[in-house]
């Protein structure tokens, strides 16, 4: 996802091709653009914020649905367990503390 800084780099570099002044050296241009981003309150940073949070909501489902994850089913319950599972959940019981050895059960 697309940090708040970038898109105010994004903007900078708009405004800098708005005004017509090539961006010759990217390493002079960054600095500046981080001294500006630095003196900035967190008002004016904000719109910026507001963006990266959006981008941020867009990944985080994006991810969800490459992982197999559906946003919509947060709140599936889980599927119950198989009968083989009941069993074996009820054989480990009945057979805990018994001596027996792994081999013969």
């Amino acid at each position: 996802f697309t940090s708040a800084y970038f898109f105010f780099l994004s903007k900078m570099r708009e405004d800098s091709k708005k005004a017509g002044k090539p961006i010759t050296k990217i390493a002079e241009f960054t600095k500046d653009c981080s001294a500006k981003w630095a003196k900035m309150n967190d008002k004016d940073k904000e719109p910026f914020s507001k963006k990266a949070a959006a981008d941020k909501k867009r990944y985080d489902a994006e991810m969800a649905v490459y992982k197999g994850k559906d946003p919509n089913d947060a709140g599936k319950p889980k599927r119950p367990q198989s009968a083989y599972f009941c069993f074996l959940a009820d054989f480990r019981a009945k057979m805990k503390g018994k001596n027996i050895d792994p081999q013969e059960i």
